[in-house]
């Protein structure tokens, strides 16, 4: 099949250049934005995280915190605006985030940046005044590397990821060249065109850069880290999507979600790193089916964070199958039920409690275990207490 590709006009690379991006001065925003949800009970936040995360270098987190939909919503502060996290997987992601935006803007600021498309037309004897005023001219007698660079023919599938030379730049900052944050992807955007014309032209990397090693639940290795910054993610995810169809998946489905709008890249790849491990597994439709049911970002990395915990909970007490309920469920191969919830905050029971009561109908004593680092509320612990449900931790361990 032939793909329709986009190529960005060279006059268009050149006016944004002449033009400048300017990111609006302390705006409000929210990545992802919050939908409706059920409204829980606030926290202090210094009740939920420790001070050394509460404040950094660049952010502060602010109190209260508020819970929607069973996740807390955090407020983090920055000289930009507010930054909006619902749950505490993104806010692992946000706070990443603010690292990677600290290593962006250094290098932003970086005197060789700054002047570097000057630098690499002088390398190729034109003039920036000559780029102005005859851009296209100019582009055209460029080096065939910058042409390329410029000029890239991107997939649609490619947009959100952009160029090669954005690929290449977040990879340096440690970020998803895929982010939902809008200061990181406007500076990724700002910074790929410079980089295009100017650091490409004069053949100089952004090598001295040391990245810090990934943590938390989107940790990536360095394989998938090349392979995002080389391969269009359109390419990555027709890899993904083979490999899922390997394991006996349903093509249509694997398809489906290689392409949801849910996903970035990177997280398709993390979600197949946990999800390989269950290979043989009996059910194994079930988990990716839920895996298209998610509204929101934040449920999108609930569900990647629920495969997690069924990696780690197999490693040691091994699945015998995945069951379709009203929470995410699997028979244990001693025949209990393990159920699991990424929730922050279990408000109520009502889905485990119900999931429970359909697995006991043809198993009357059957051990059900509920695996969460969730608070609970009074009503989930009494529930939960009465419908004799042993809990877990996220990791897959017993209390």
């Amino acid at each position: 099949m032939t793909r329709k590709a986009y190529r960005l006009p060279a006059t268009v690379v050149i006016g944004l250049l002449a033009a400048g991006c300017q990111m609006p001065l302390n705006p409000l925003f929210g990545p992802g934005s919050l939908p409706p949800g059920k409204p829980g009970p606030a926290f202090d936040v210094g009740s939920l995280l420790p001070a050394r995360v509460i404040h950094g270098n660049d952010y502060v987190i602010e109190r209260p915190v508020q819970v929607l939909d069973d996740r807390f919503v955090f407020r983090i502060r920055t000289r930009y605006g507010v930054i909006l996290a619902h749950g505490m997987d993104m806010l692992d992601l946000r706070l990443r985030e603010m690292y990677s935006i600290r290593l962006a803007e250094s290098i932003r600021n970086d005197a060789h940046l700054q002047t570097g498309i000057a630098e690499g037309l002088r390398k190729t004897g034109q003039g920036l005044g000559q780029l102005l005023t005859d851009p296209g001219g100019t582009l055209l007698r460029a080096p065939e590397g910058v042409r390329e660079m410029v000029t890239e023919k991107l997939d649609p599938a490619d947009s959100r990821a952009g160029s090669l030379a954005r690929r290449k730049l977040a990879a340096q900052v440690r970020c998803d060249p895929e982010t939902n944050n809008p200061v990181l992807k406007w500076l990724l955007d700002e910074m790929s065109l410079k980089q295009d014309v100017g650091d490409f032209a004069t053949g100089t990397a952004l090598s001295l850069v040391v990245p810090v090693p990934g943590v938390g639940l989107l940790s990536t290795t360095a394989e998938m880290e090349q392979m995002l910054a080389t391969t269009p993610p359109h390419a990555v995810n027709q890899t993904i999507g083979e490999r899922l169809e390997q394991m006996g998946l349903d093509p249509a489905l694997c398809r489906r979600f290689c392409t949801d709008g849910n996903y970035t890249t990177l997280e398709r790849l993390v979600f197949l790193q946990y999800f390989q491990s269950l290979r043989g597994i009996a059910g194994l439709s079930v988990v990716l089916e839920s895996m298209l049911n998610v509204r929101t970002e934040a449920e999108a990395l609930g569900r990647i964070h629920e495969v997690k915990i069924w990696a780690q909970l197999n490693s040691h007490r091994p699945i015998r199958q995945f069951v379709r309920a009203a929470a995410s469920a699997a028979v244990l191969k001693d025949g209990a039920l393990a159920i699991v919830s990424t929730a922050d905050y279990l408000t109520d029971a009502q889905d485990v409690v119900r999931t429970a009561a359909q697995y006991r109908m043809a198993r009357r004593d059957a051990a059900v275990i509920l695996y969460t680092s969730a608070r609970l509320s009074a009503q989930a612990q009494g529930a939960l207490r009465a419908a004799g449900i042993e809990l877990g931790g996220a990791d897959g361990s017993l209390h």
